[in-house]
């Protein structure tokens, strides 16, 4: 590990351990990542997660936690997206419910400035980090509804009305806010 802490420092990284002498805790971490087809036994997971020795005092700790923020973005030992899309859909689904009386669902402004403030305030929030995305049917779906949610919101109907009252199919909502589909959103986000 020395060895490892030596070549970041080529190139001017530094390598922040905890420290036993100092009892300062270490700002790097550790991931443990097990294989696909692999089970541990808890005795043989404790000793692939003790903390990586990197000098006599020095340390980095593994973390204990199921889920890892890193740059911003969950990350879980199965290396799926699902944690970090659901933590997307929650993130948006606040920023929506706080600009929904003001703005998005305001019957006197215009659907042009919804959409504006909607895409540039919510889908921002939804769709960071999409590019990165393996997304599965279902996980589109879940994104999917979230987004007609919101447009229904911000054309002041419920799914209810929507459909039985006002005729309205998923594709009027899009043609009418002039949003395309969030599949579509996340396609044009990876091709950039």
């Amino acid at each position: 590990m020395e060895l490892l802490v030596a070549h970041f420092k080529r190139f001017g990284l530094e390598v922040h351990t905890g420290s036993v002498a100092t009892h300062s805790e270490s700002k790097t971490k550790a991931m443990f990542f097990p294989g696909a087809s692999k089970s541990y036994t808890k005795e043989l997971l404790e000793e692939k997660t003790r903390d990586i020795q990197v000098h006599e005092d020095k340390y980095i700790p593994f973390t204990k936690e199921f889920t890892y923020r890193y740059l911003g973005s969950k990350v879980t030992p199965d290396l799926r997206d699902n944690a970090e899309i659901s933590r997307r859909i929650q993130l948006a689904r606040a920023a929506f419910a706080t600009l929904k009386t003001n703005v998005l669902a305001n019957r006197k402004m215009l659907i042009k400035t919804k959409t504006q403030v909607y895409e540039s305030c919510v889908l921002s929030q939804l769709l960071f980090g999409c590019e990165s995305w393996s997304c599965s049917e279902e996980t589109f779906n879940d994104l999917e509804i979230f987004h007609n949610d919101c447009m229904r919101g911000m054309l002041n109907h419920t799914r209810l009305s929507a459909h039985y009252f006002h005729g309205l199919r998923t594709e009027d909502l899009h043609q009418k806010c002039k949003i395309p589909p969030i599949r579509s959103k996340i396609e044009l986000q990876r091709a950039r």
